[in-house]
């Protein structure tokens, strides 16, 4: 058994947060020389935790060795380079009150460092005139603490075993106090070579892995407003790699005053549903799809029981207490996948659910319409249907288009399909909401919702009341303008044709052409290459090598129009 894999099981079982705590207050506390190797995944904090428990007993004075340095060995190719960054790098006890004596050696180390960096930017042949080199100037790396991060990223050029052998020399010939980040994992074929040499050069080792609680508890910043709520839904989802939950409290942070207006519920549920998306989006391996969370319903009979992995899925979103996406998850989702919220839409969706919250508040008939039905065996079928049909009349304005679909189908299963109808007519006529509202296929549900008469009499209003649609060079026109659109503009682009484009760009003249072309172009890099509004760009793109392929000065024209991206 190795020594990295007997530390390892040995550590399997503990708090790892508190013993790291633990190890790096003792490493930190003894002024001895010694090697401490902490391995972890990316992601997880390894950096993170080391620097603020470093800081920590910094600033309670328990630091035994007062002079610091940091160096990360990503893309570093040689040794030289290594013992550069360690000297450059060197730092005094950011709470150390020098003496006198101590003042005077560190102006002239930090001189050497000015130098030193000078010295780099010198062709080899100056360089090589000064007598004073880097060799020199690292002899005075010394008594001191020393951070080595990733190893698993250096350069091709520099081996693992010249490191291990710097490491050596750093604690047994300058007395330095070295502490090793990295993932082992990620060390390809040096993984084996590695185990047998790090038992030599190692005095500790452990294991960096954070529970769900831990991960949070280093992650997330305790000074926003949604500390607690953002705490709540990474440990729920399980989320241990600090990345990520640093990338959720990131996108919160961007929503939180688009929604300050709003009733503080609208913004919880907007921290609870990005911490899912951006879980799925971040780490596509361990989280649910996000194309199969978007269609999500806990209500709906899945045809996924006999699915491992979906029925996985489903026990994780039940525990997190997530029904469906409703159209303000919708517009979270998209932002997430692009990278940045679209302000109006998701101002517009969140108006709509503050609606349907207040209504809520006003009236609970209907929830306990629906609790009558699904709360006990009781012979009660016409008791039921009775109070689902006053709750439905008297709360319309709140319910949905996904529970009209429910009602309507349990209706006609129980025997009254006249009724049924009748209660999806008196929603459409009666029911205020934007022509958008009627558009069946703008929901992410929609697929859901089966019911004929729903689906037929949700169609024919619509058609009744949507406005007639801008045509794909106005909709580009007003990108250009506003620098923002809706899911109908995009469904509409989506559905442009390469030779559509090329008529388009041929028939429009001056400054509108620009303008056109440019705003195409950006939907390649506004979208991820999966998503459908990717296509618009590359669509775009074609059209316009069509268009360079005519002639030399369409050529000319097209790579002009090209760089005003």
């Amino acid at each position: 058994m190795s020594f990295f894999t007997k530390d390892l099981n040995e550590a399997s079982d503990s708090m790892s947060i508190e013993l790291a705590a633990k190890e790096l207050r003792r490493f930190l506390q003894s002024p001895h020389p010694e090697v401490l190797c902490i391995n972890g995944n990316w992601g997880v904090g390894k950096t993170f935790a080391w620097e603020h428990f470093r800081k920590e007993q910094a600033a309670a004075g328990l630091i035994a060795l007062n002079k610091y340095s940091y160096v990360s060995l990503f893309g570093q190719n040689s040794l030289s380079d290594v013992r550069d960054s360690i000297f450059e790098n060197t730092r005094r006890s950011e709470t150390r009150q020098n003496t006198a004596g101590e003042n005077i050696r560190q102006l002239t180390e930090d001189a050497g460092q000015n130098f030193s960096k000078l010295l780099k930017l010198l062709s080899p042949e100056l360089r090589g005139k000064f007598p004073l080199n880097t060799r020199i100037l690292f002899s005075s790396v010394q008594n001191q603490i020393v951070c080595i991060d990733d190893l698993e990223r250096a350069g091709k050029d520099l081996s693992k075993s010249d490191v291990l052998g710097l490491i050596t020399q750093l604690k047994e010939q300058k007395k330095c106090k070295v502490v090793l980040l990295l993932n082992r994992n990620e060390l390809g074929a040096d993984k084996d070579d590695f185990d047998i040499q790090i038992e030599k050069v190692a005095d500790s080792f452990f294991e960096f892995l954070p529970s769900a609680t831990e991960a949070a508890d280093i992650g997330v910043e305790k000074s926003t407003s949604f500390s607690a709520s953002l705490r709540t839904s990474v440990v729920a989802l399980g989320i241990v790699n600090i990345r990520v939950i640093k990338k959720i409290e990131s996108f919160c942070a961007r929503i939180e005053p688009m929604l300050a207006d709003f009733d503080n519920r609208i913004f919880s549920q907007a921290v609870q549903s990005i911490a899912l998306f951006a879980f799925a989006k971040l780490q596509p391996n361990l989280a649910p799809d996000l194309d199969w969370i978007a269609s999500y319903n806990e209500f709906r009979t899945t045809e996924e029981e006999n699915d491992e992995i979906k029925s996985q899925w489903s026990k994780l979103l039940s525990n997190y207490q997530f029904v469906h996406v409703d159209e303000f998850d919708m517009a979270l989702l998209h932002g997430v996948r692009r990278g940045y919220f679209d302000e109006k839409e998701i101002r517009l969706r969140a108006t709509v659910s503050q609606q349907s919250l207040s209504l809520q508040d006003q009236d609970n008939s209907m929830h306990q319409a629906w609790r009558l039905y699904h709360d006990s065996f009781d012979d009660n079928q016409n008791d039921v249907l009775d109070k689902l049909d006053s709750a439905f009349l008297e709360n319309y304005a709140a319910v949905t288009p996904l529970n009209v679909g429910g009602i309507a189908m349990i209706f006609k299963e129980l025997g009254r399909p006249q009724r049924s109808r009748e209660l999806v007519e008196f929603y459409v006529n009666n029911r205020a909401a934007d022509p958008e509202f009627w558009n069946l296929k703008d929901y992410s549900f929609g697929s859901e919702i089966t019911d004929p008469d729903v689906i037929e009499l949700f169609s024919t209003k619509y058609q009744s009341v949507k406005p007639e649609s801008d045509s794909p060079r106005d909709i580009l026109l007003r990108i250009a303008k506003d620098s923002g659109w809706g899911q109908s503009d995009t469904q509409t682009l989506c559905g442009v044709s390469e030779e559509e484009f090329i008529e388009m760009f041929k028939s429009t003249r001056g400054s509108d052409l620009r303008r056109i072309t440019r705003e195409a172009l950006r939907f390649a890099n506004r979208y991820d290459e999966e998503m459908p509004e990717h296509q618009i760009g590359v669509r775009a793109n074609a059209a316009l090598q069509k268009i360079a392929d005519e002639s030399e000065i369409n050529a000319r024209r097209v790579k002009v129009h090209r760089s005003n991206l």
